[in-house]
């Protein structure tokens, strides 16, 4: 092999041979095939409806109501009736606390201002409900969960930690 034909390395650095520069640049082309293709595919992504691209539910009451998520299988639900009627005889004290109640059962999300599509599957999976399941789960002004539990909470209960809360403090405080 001829050695001055750049086949040999005595003595001298080698320049690395020639690439095919559409393999390097085909992101910064404009005009690549490839990157239209990966455009096409991040725009379909992004812009499919479905949970991932919905918005948080709960985003209306973050900083001004706290929410009580009555998660259950249907509206018929023994747990959800009790707990209706334990809010029921509380509702005074739960205005006072700016509460909002949503029920969530396995196709529908209701309360005041609750978005119709994709609420309940979306509420189900950040909370980690499952369809069949009882959940009652208070969340905070914050949006953070503050109480959770398997069966109707008591007025009492829900009350206490409620005025427990530091945003509350400061609101009986005023």
């Amino acid at each position: 092999m001829n050695r001055a034909a750049g086949g040999g390395h005595a003595g001298r650095a080698r320049s690395p041979p020639d690439r095919d520069k559409t393999k390097e640049t085909w992101l910064f082309d404009r005009t690549s095939p490839s990157r239209r293709r990966l455009a096409a595919l991040a725009a379909a992504i992004l812009l499919t409806p479905g949970e991932a691209a919905m918005p948080d539910p709960l985003q209306r009451y973050a900083g001004r109501s706290r929410v009580l998520l009555v998660f259950a299988p249907g509206e018929d639900d023994p747990a959800m009736t009790e707990q209706r009627r334990i809010l029921a005889s509380a509702a005074q004290g739960a205005r006072q606390r700016d509460l909002v109640v949503v029920e969530v059962t396995a196709t529908r999300a209701s309360g005041p201002a609750m978005p119709t599509d994709g609420a309940p599957g979306a509420l189900r999976k950040r909370f980690g409900v499952p369809p069949a399941a009882f959940r009652a789960v208070l969340v905070g002004k914050d949006g953070g969960a503050k109480l959770s539990e398997a069966a109707p909470i008591e007025a009492d209960r829900l009350f206490a930690v409620v005025d427990a809360m530091p945003m509350r403090r400061r609101e009986m405080g005023r």
